[in-house]
């Protein structure tokens, strides 16, 4: 099997706790944050699976941002604690689209 590759935006407890879960496993990681090199831009563009790790004033607008860089072959996902303006703004893109609480 082809390891997958995946972005995990945000780098506080979850966004950590997400790069160590699948670097574990085996997926190459990169990861990006305010003013981190690489850019959101550029690991969203590389990514096979995208996880939206951030704070929940900043969910919506790190989804937006990036919506419109998403491709059908791609996956996203977000952990905040609020589903649905999180959800409808996922599906708005191309990417197929996972909601998850933080604590299920």
């Amino acid at each position: 099997m082809q390891s997958k590759k995946v972005a995990v935006i945000g780098n506080g407890g979850y966004g950590k706790f997400f790069k160590i879960f699948f670097e574990t496993r085996g997926c190459e990681i990169k990861g990006s944050d305010v003013g981190t090199i690489p850019s959101t831009e550029d690991i969203v563009l590389w990514a096979d699976v995208i996880i939206v790790a951030v704070t929940l004033l900043e969910t919506i607008k790190v989804i937006k941002s990036i919506s419109r860089q998403l491709r059908s072959d791609q996956l996203i996902f977000d952990v905040t604690s609020t589903k649905a303006e999180p959800v409808l703004a996922m599906l708005a893109s191309k990417a197929e689209v996972v909601g998850m609480h933080p604590f299920t």
